[in-house]
């Protein structure tokens, strides 16, 4: 029988210490040997080795596991950058295989997957980054580049303007700046110019600094139609190196804004720094021919007003004659008829002395050499001078 206790299993009595028969009942008893102190101590102590060992062994996989994830993410970049983006695929997909929780990983993989022409995998990616991190500049970015491949446009403008306001690690005014940038050259590729100009006069309020990206907004925002801010922009660009470039700009700008003697002006001055612009010798010849043809062009006397009237009245005669005999176009004809009865006799003293004659009379003049441009084919000489004036001053 065994003791348990220090007492008889019987009768419950205390065993005396060094007695194997209860006093009491006269039991035999087995005493039961207690661990001592040194055999706890051992077991708590292989205890902590095990975990020591697990843990080891532990660290040394996830390290290993590290390792071969940075080792393929390295093969990954080299490949993208090597423009070998199909390898790049599979071995950012590996590399995710060893750290499926590495966001760095998976942004890399959907840009070789995009790089690849596989915008749907790259999507699905990218949206799984965009539910994590919403707020997140760089996603929004690739998300709207995806959306803009997929012919989403909607969705690539809204994931566009959460790039411009989402948080970026640095340089935050300069990426912003960027991913309006290539909005607005989105927007004016899906001929959306009217949202392209909001954007490019939200760059403008924030005035890029570097000369190469006013030149550039300057550009963008004549492509949007709005000469005024571009002509004012161009001017804005800080003297130096890309000084020509400028000022051809501004005459760009200046012609489509019907300012010849300005346009005319910033031409000479691009010219006069690169004397290799054939767009400056063009804009600049073309303003001269206008300004030097335009029977109402500011600061003439009434003599050269007059003399200049009657030299585009005596083209557009010849043209529309020519025109009305070759050509059924009743606008053509109409316009014929009315020279024979309107201004029979037209003389320059005449249109010296008469200043709402000469106003008929050019007016008609541009209306001759806009309705024959089409019948009767592209005018030359004063007659194609004349038809750019017609167009500029928006007569019908």
């Amino acid at each position: 029988m065994e003791a348990a206790n220090g007492r008889c299993a019987s009768c419950g009595e205390p065993l005396p210490d060094s007695s194997s028969t209860c006093a009491s009942c006269g039991a035999d008893v087995h005493r039961v040997a207690r661990p001592t102190k040194g055999v706890f101590l051992i077991l708590i102590l292989l205890l902590m080795v095990g975990f020591v060992i697990t843990g080891t062994i532990a660290r040394g996989f996830e390290a290993r596991q590290q390792q071969l994830a940075e080792r393929w993410f390295a093969r990954g970049n080299r490949d993208l950058q090597q423009g070998a983006p199909v390898q790049a695929v599979d071995e950012f997909q590996t590399a995710l295989a060893y750290a499926r929780d590495n966001d760095a990983f998976r942004l890399r993989l959907a840009l070789a997957l995009m790089q690849a022409g596989r915008e749907d995998e790259a999507r699905v990616h990218l949206v799984n980054l965009w539910e994590a991190r919403p707020g997140d500049a760089n996603v929004n970015l690739q998300l709207a580049r995806v959306m803009a491949r997929l012919g989403h446009s909607q969705d690539a403008i809204r994931y566009y303007h959460g790039a411009i306001y989402g948080v970026w690690d640095a340089e935050s005014l300069a990426k912003r700046q960027a991913a309006r940038f290539e909005l607005a050259r989105y927007l004016l590729s899906t001929r959306q110019a009217n949202a392209a100009e909001s954007e490019l006069i939200a760059l403008a309020d924030e005035t890029p600094s570097a000369p190469q990206e006013q030149i550039q907004l300057a550009d963008m925002l004549m492509e949007a139609g709005d000469p005024w801010r571009a002509l004012g922009t161009y001017l804005r660009v800080p003297k130096g190196q890309h000084d020509a470039v400028a000022n051809l700009g501004a005459a760009r700008a200046a012609f489509a804004m019907s300012r010849l003697g300005d346009a005319r002006q910033y031409a000479r001055e691009a010219l006069r720094i690169d004397p290799k612009l054939t767009e400056a010798s063009s804009i600049e010849a073309e303003s001269d021919s206008l300004l030097k043809a335009d029977p109402l062009a500011g600061n003439l006397s009434t003599r050269d007003r007059a003399e200049r009237a009657m030299a585009a009245y005596g083209a557009a005669s010849e043209r529309a004659k020519a025109c009305a005999g070759v050509s059924s176009d009743s606008t053509v004809q109409q316009l014929f008829e009315a020279q024979q009865s309107q201004f029979k006799g037209l003389s320059a003293p005449g249109l010296q002395q008469n200043p709402d004659l000469l106003q008929e009379a050019v007016q008609w003049v541009y209306r001759v050499e806009k309705a024959t441009a089409g019948p009767c084919g592209a005018p030359t000489g004063l007659d194609a001078t004349l038809l750019t004036l017609a167009r500029m001053k928006g007569t019908s």
